[in-house]
């Protein structure tokens, strides 16, 4: 505990169609290539000790990323901070400092593989966009007073800075976390928590932005409506782009295993906080055993619906001149929520190209094949409606060496404002229009060969996808690295 360690990866990738499929770049924290290329990581870290009351950790990462190496695409080669940071804790209490990967949950048996889910176990932050620089205040899980640890608070402070190419440049991010853990018995345990994050700040020519001030900080965080300098959306709503997530979360434990169902809900306004966009979430299910070394450890199956987003209706608030309409009760103000998009924050949820939620919320530019992180601009998420069954199997084959199996087929709408095929539901009655899904499987197995020539720490690892389907083209690839860790 809370020793040193550093790790270096060589990998290679090549694909039938050039760029990689779905699940070879996805959650993979943004740096893995695009298209048939290579990727160098090179890291050293410290670990907290938890035996100590009070401690440190740091860390960082580079990755050399080399893509293009085909015929038609221009070849790209670039230098990553990956990850730089440092780690004060006392106690519950942790401060995070810099760029750092998110905490994942439902990990495979070997926690190199990743998370088995697509969400990372957290819909609003998970693993596959790059890290932002900021800083995270952490509160982890601690027990109320008089409660003989049957009720736990947790939560998160945490503020942060886009670094990449946006529509409005140098957008500020604020996220905060609460949560309440109830355990009613030492085998089952009920977690109820809200994810919210808004967008604000930043600059981009010819238009009002609000300044980046303490008072307009504190608008933020505590949800109100702009002042004299903002735009008059944020004057009629809020300060900023906001949105996030409400989970449910059933632990059962048994003798050497462990059930989970968890209901993770995106929201992006009050209609979806109050659960007027049910059923739209994203629940899942997962079985493990304790003992990694098992053939398979781990099974988990989730379900994505984000299809009602509050209804396919929602009524002008401002006349064509731009002028507030009159509030009028009879009229419909919570429908077409477009989840992790921004009508001023176009580039919505995203950094650096990539949405910072689900991969299977889909980029600007995604079906058209257009999609690059070498675009000068992210117009958000063109995929928010959605169904998709996610299949994830893990385990050591031999009891010695660890894989992961994922298996998804999404039928996707594209966004309320932008059917991808037949007739746009939008404005109409909710059901009244028989929608025309565009089908998608995407499926990956990878794994981990340890100890390579009887060489402690050094490690063969592998990967095959595929993708067949109607939004991503036809592909097949490999993956092939070595990793060595001290």
């Amino acid at each position: 505990m809370g020793e040193w360690a550093a790790s270096f990866l060589l990998l290679g990738a090549l694909s039938t169609g050039g760029t990689l499929p779905f699940w070879c770049s996805a959650n993979q924290y943004g740096i893995y290539p695009e298209s048939n290329g290579a990727l160098a990581v090179a890291g050293v870290r410290k670990d907290f000790n938890f035996d100590k009351a009070f401690d440190w950790r740091c860390g960082g990462s580079v990755a050399l990323r080399s893509d293009g190496l085909k015929p038609g695409l221009t070849p790209c080669s670039e230098v990553l901070a990956d990850e730089l940071y440092a780690s004060l804790r006392w106690k519950k209490l942790v401060l995070d400092l810099g760029m750092k990967h998110n905490e994942l949950d439902f990990l495979a048996a070997d926690a190199r593989l990743g998370s088995l889910s697509t969400t990372g176990g957290r819909l609003v932050r998970g693993s596959n966009a790059r890290a932002m620089p900021g800083y995270a205040f952490v509160c982890r899980p601690v027990a109320f007073p008089f409660t003989k640890e049957h009720l736990w608070f947790f939560g998160s402070f945490e503020d942060y800075m886009t670094l990449d190419r946006r529509y409005v440049d140098r957008t500020l991010v604020h996220r905060m976390n609460l949560g309440l853990k109830i355990r009613f018995a030492r085998w089952m345990e009920l977690t109820l928590s809200i994810d919210h994050y808004a967008l604000w700040g930043g600059w981009m020519p010819g238009q009002t932005r609000s300044s980046v001030s303490f008072a307009n900080y504190f608008r933020v965080i505590t949800g109100q409506a702009g002042g004299a300098d903002a735009s008059q959306n944020d004057r009629m709503n809020v300060l900023g782009c906001h949105g996030g997530s409400e989970l449910i979360r059933f632990d059962f434990h048994g003798n050497g295993w462990d059930i989970v169902f968890q209901h993770d809900r995106p929201y992006n306004d009050k209609s979806g906080m109050k659960f007027q966009n049910f059923p739209d979430a994203v629940n899942t299910l997962s079985f493990s055993f304790r003992d990694k070394k098992r053939w398979v450890s781990d099974v988990l199956y989730e379900f994505t619906y984000t299809m009602f987003q509050s209804g396919p209706i929602h009524d002008p608030e401002v006349d064509e001149n731009g002028n507030p309409i009159p509030w009028d009760p009879s009229r419909n103000y919570i429908g077409l929520d477009d989840y992790f998009n921004s009508g001023e924050y176009k580039s919505g949820w995203t950094c650096y190209g990539r949405p910072m939620t689900s991969p299977l919320f889909y980029p600007a530019g995604m079906k058209s094949g257009t999609w690059s992180r070498h675009q000068a601009l992210v117009g958000g998420v063109e995929n928010n409606r959605l169904m998709a069954h996610h299949i994830a199997i893990s385990g050591m084959l031999f009891r010695a060496a660890p894989y992961k199996l994922m298996l998804t087929f999404s039928q996707n709408y594209g966004t309320y404002g932008m059917q991808y095929a037949g007739e746009n539901a939008s404005k109409k009655p909710w059901g009244s229009v028989k929608e025309t899904p565009l089908l998608q499987f995407s499926a990956a197995f990878t794994g981990i060969v340890p100890d390579i020539g009887g060489v402690t720490g050094f490690s063969l690892l592998y990967g095959i996808y595929g993708d067949i389907g109607q939004v991503l083209k036809n592909n097949f690839a490999l993956t092939l690295g070595l990793r060595y860790q001290l």
